[in-house]
């Protein structure tokens, strides 16, 4: 669940990267965005499967 929620926030904070600093459409600011924060649900997630937690290290 906190996965989707970082990269929630994620997908917003590019949203508004891209709309500040792109000269295209709102609507191409908006698959980027979503292409970013699919990206970043997926590598996320990925890490979360593979790091070791913190209890287990020490």
């Amino acid at each position: 669940m906190i996965v989707f929620v970082r990269s929630g926030l994620f997908t917003v904070l590019m949203f508004a990267a891209f709309v500040l600093f792109d000269d295209g459409a709102v609507w191409e600011s908006l698959i980027g965005a979503g292409v970013a924060g699919a990206m970043f649900t997926v590598l996320l997630w990925l890490y979360e499967r593979r790091a070791p937690d913190a209890e287990s290290i020490q």
